[in-house]
């Protein structure tokens, strides 16, 4: 993905004279007017700001850093935000490391700045770029919140403010962002919004940028798509058209030379033309000329490596992919990571190395079950449904809510599970006393082997709902595992759960079992056992040697320890 507004220019570039060595390093001494510490503090800022090193210069890069570190104490609020949004973006430069580690904090940071400033459209899009590096950084729920941020800071910006450029990099990176999360249909959308900011002269270099974007995802989204989808043919159509123009009148060169000619070779193969394909890939290979980015790297031997392998080439395309991987593994894209895997595992096995093969594809399953981590619970859903109103954030949280009652529930009794009465217990003072009744189904295999399993959980749901009408509002029933059951009460004293398991015991034998099958026949036997909450695996043991003791006495009894 490219970024399709301007770059970050947090400042005006001072006139001041920069020293050779340390062009941020002002003495202030030297000014014709004495400054006190605000102004000198602010002449370094702009000092600093206006020498901020090239991506490549790495040892320039951790100089500026130190220099950074070192104004920003003392900085007021406004260019304590220009610095930190600045200090975030060399960062971000210096490696992948460095992203992933603390360029989205400084973003953030940088984002907290400028709303308390009323600078919404800074404010939004410095949480924007902080959302996708968290995104990257796999620290999702950070992600969540800071995507949040973002949308509410842009949509505070009044409406009379116009900045096309502002909103269309605002834009292009919400794209990013949902392009993180395969949200493409949002990605497409975003990407197009940014495009279509992008229309007075002299903004050739970002509309071509934005055009880039606006293909990448439409490829990628109708490569999920299947072949008779009317959508797919909709998304071809529109990176055919864009792929055109970028290579008729993209600006810069790189853009024009290497990723026209490569877009246009992947909607060839979407479309299952490879012949044609090729010549365009062997064209922008040697348009390069000064290696362009890894990423342009990477892209351009993903498309060789698949159009290879469309031509019966399954040597050279693996050639072309492993050369791929190394570039994704060091930036991990994972979406472009995941096609790569999974074409090598397509080539590794027309190529017979079935190993090789089984290897990518139990790689390949672990990044997908990243990928469904990242989906559930449609997250990108919940960004958007929370953006802007408080009413939305409740909302969320009672999303939350369901999410968390479903993780403590027993899919098959609808009781609570063993996860729900352990966080119930650590609820309690530690100093409060609980009692804990283990109750089990007595020769509950004999019911599934004579009955069948079906039998056998519907005699499950029903012992669940005798339990949970025999106890208080205040108690908590569960489904320990099989056939066994949990009674949480709090209670002074173990006499409440022999009670209780004495009437559980009784109302399970008199249960008409005739309902669910003609036959059937069940009692149950039970454990007891008092304590305090605090010590809740103490008096589970002592309440499971109390069951089985009771079971060695004959069953259909209680047993308190």
């Amino acid at each position: 993905m490219k970024d399709a507004g301007t770059a970050p220019s947090p400042t005006t570039p001072s006139t001041a004279t920069p020293s050779e060595s340390a062009p941020w390093a002002i003495d202030a001494a030297t000014a014709t007017v004495h400054l006190d510490l605000a102004e000198e503090v602010h002449y370094r800022v702009e000092a600093l700001l206006g020498a901020v090193p090239t991506d490549r210069d790495e040892t320039a890069s951790i100089a500026w850093l130190a220099a950074a570190d070192d104004v920003i104490v003392d900085a007021g609020d406004h260019d304590r935000a220009r610095v930190l949004e600045m200090r975030g973006i060399v960062r971000a430069n210096l490696s992948s490391v460095h992203l992933a580690r603390d360029f989205h904090q400084d973003a953030a940071a940088a984002g907290a700045l400028y709303e308390s400033l009323g600078e919404p459209l800074a404010a939004a899009t410095n949480y924007a770029s902080a959302a996708i590096a968290a995104v990257q950084a796999e620290q999702i729920g950070e992600a969540l919140e800071i995507a949040v941020r973002a949308l509410v800071a842009f949509s505070t910006m009044p409406a009379s403010v116009s900045d096309t450029v502002g909103e269309a990099r605002m834009a292009n990176m919400l794209g990013v962002l949902c392009y993180q999360f395969f949200d493409y249909e949002r990605a497409l959308q975003f990407h197009e919004i940014a495009l279509r900011c992008l229309t007075a002269p002299g903004e050739g270099h970002r509309r071509s940028a934005a055009m880039h974007n606006v293909v990448e995802v439409a490829l990628l989204q109708a490569h999920e798509l299947p072949a008779e989808a009317p959508r797919r043919e909709e998304l071809l159509l529109r990176a055919e058209e864009l792929t055109r123009r970028l290579v008729e009148e993209g600006e810069p060169s790189i853009i024009r030379l290497v990723d026209g000619p490569r877009l246009m070779a992947s909607m060839l193969c979407e479309r299952n033309r490879p012949l044609q394909a090729w010549p365009l890939l062997d064209a922008a290979t040697r348009a390069a000329g000064t290696p362009p980015s890894r990423g342009q790297v990477g892209a351009l031997r993903l498309v060789r490596g698949r159009c290879l392998q469309m031509l019966g080439r399954p040597a050279q395309a693996l050639v072309e992919l492993d050369a791929a991987l190394d570039v994704f593994d060091v930036d991990w894209d994972l979406a472009e990571f995941i096609l790569a895997v999974q074409l090598r595992s397509v080539v590794r096995e027309q190529a017979g190395d079935v190993a090789g093969a089984l290897t990518d594809a139990r790689r390949l399953s672990d990044h997908l079950w990243t990928r469904h981590q990242r989906q559930v619970g449609g997250f990108m859903d919940q960004v958007w449904g929370r953006a802007g109103v408080e009413g939305a954030r409740r909302d969320l949280e009672a999303q939350a809510q369901v999410l968390l009652r479903s993780a403590e529930q027993d899919p098959l009794t609808g009781l609570a599970n063993r996860r729900a009465v352990e966080r119930f217990c650590a609820s309690l003072p530690s100093h409060e006393t609980v009692c804990l009744v283990l109750v089990d189904v007595d020769h509950f295999k004999q019911v599934n082997d004579q009955f069948g399993h079906g039998v056998g959980d519907d005699a499950l749901k029903a012992v669940g709902g005798v339990l949970s009408r025999a106890v208080r509002s205040v108690d908590r029933v569960a489904r320990w595992g099989g056939e066994e059951f949990l009674l949480a009460l709090p209670s002074p004293s173990h006499e409440l759960g022999v009670e209780a398991a004495s009437r559980i015991l009784q109302r399970i034998e008199a249960y008409d079992w005739n309902t669910i099958a003609q036959g059937l026949l069940l009692t149950v036997s039970g454990g007891v056992a008092f304590g305090p909450a605090g010590k809740l695996a103490d008096v589970l043991t002592r309440a499971d040697e109390a069951l089985y003791a009771a079971k060695r006495a004959g069953r259909n009894r209680v047993v308190a320890a």
